[in-house]
C-alpha cells in the first residue's frame, strides 16, 4: 500500500477518535464518508470497527459507574436485532447501491445532527422508541459503519446528566461494535488484511483519544459540533453524487 495513503488513512483515524474521545460518540460518522473515498467501503467497515473496539474498551474503563443501566439495555437489544438483519443484507446487496444509501444516510444524519437540540423533553413509550433507535443504529452500524445520531438522539432525552450520557454512549457503541465485529467475522467481511492495517492504524488512534479527551472541557461542543456536520454533509453529498 502507498505510504501516502497509509498517512492519510492514519489522520482520518486520529480525527475520528478525536472526536470521540471529546463527545464519546462519532467517529464512525465522521471516518466513513473520508474512508470510503480511499478503500472499499467493506474494507473500511472491517479495520474501522476492530478500532472502535479497542477505543471503546479504553475509554469506557474510566466512566463504567455513570453508565445508565436501564437506557443501555433497551438500547443493546435494539442493536442486536439491528446488526443480525444488516449481517443478512450485507453480503447480498450492490456495491454501488450500497454507496449512494450511503452518501443519502449521511446526508439526513448531518441534517439530524444540524436540527438536534440541546434540551431534553420528556419521551412517551420510552422502551419503543429505545429499541427502534437501537435497531436503526444496529441496522446503519452494519450496513454503513455510521450508528450513532438515533442512540445519541434517544439517550440524550432518557439520561440524567451530561457525564451519565457519555458513560453510556460509551457502552452502547462498544456494544455495537462487538455485535458488528461478530457479523463481520461471520459474514466474510473481517479478514487477515483488515486486521493488520487496523494495527497499523492503533498509534493514530490512541493519539486521537488523548487529544480529543484533553479539549473535552476547554472547547465549545456546540460549536465543534456545527464544524463536524458541516464536513459530513459536505462528504456525504460526494458520496451520492461519485
Amino acid at each position: 500500500m502507498d505510504f501516502s495513503i497509509l498517512l492519510l488513512a492514519g489522520f482520518i483515524v486520529f480525527l475520528s477518535q478525536f472526536v470521540k474521545g471529546f463527545s464519546g460518540f462519532g467517529s464512525g460518522l465522521f471516518a466513513m464518508p473520508f474512508l470510503v473515498l480511499l478503500f472499499d467501503i467493506k474494507f473500511a467497515l472491517a479495520f474501522t470497527i476492530l478500532l472502535d473496539l479497542v477505543s471503546g474498551s479504553v475509554m469506557l474503563y474510566r466512566e463504567k459507574r455513570e453508565v445508565s443501566t436501564s437506557v443501555l439495555s433497551i438500547l443493546v437489544v435494539g442493536i442486536l436485532g439491528g446488526a443480525i438483519l444488516g449481517g443478512l443484507i450485507l453480503p447480498k446487496i450492490d456495491f454501488r447501491i450500497l454507496k449512494k444509501l450511503f452518501g443519502v444516510t449521511v446526508v439526513l444524519m448531518a441534517a439530524h445532527m444540524f436540527l438536534q437540540r440541546d434540551s431534553r423533553r420528556k419521551m412517551r413509550n420510552k422502551r419503543f422508541w429505545g429499541f427502534l433507535a437501537g435497531f436503526t443504529a444496529g441496522l446503519t452500524g452494519v450496513l454503513f459503519g455510521v450508528n450513532g445520531p438515533p442512540v445519541v438522539y434517544y439517550a440524550n432525552q432518557s439520561c440524567d446528566s451530561k457525564r451519565q450520557l457519555r458513560a453510556t454512549l460509551y457502552f452502547v457503541f462498544l456494544a455495537d461494535s462487538v455485535f458488528r465485529t461478530l457479523t463481520y467475522a461471520v459474514t466474510g467481511v473481517l479478514g487477515l488484511q483488515s486486521v493488520s492495517f487496523a494495527l497499523l492504524m492503533v498509534p493514530f488512534l490512541f493519539l486521537g483519544i488523548i487529544a480529543g479527551n484533553r479539549v473535552h472541557f476547554n472547547v465549545s461542543e456546540k460549536s465543534f459540533k456545527r464544524v463536524i456536520t458541516l464536513i459530513v454533509l459536505i462528504v456525504g453529498l460526494i458520496a451520492i453524487l461519485r
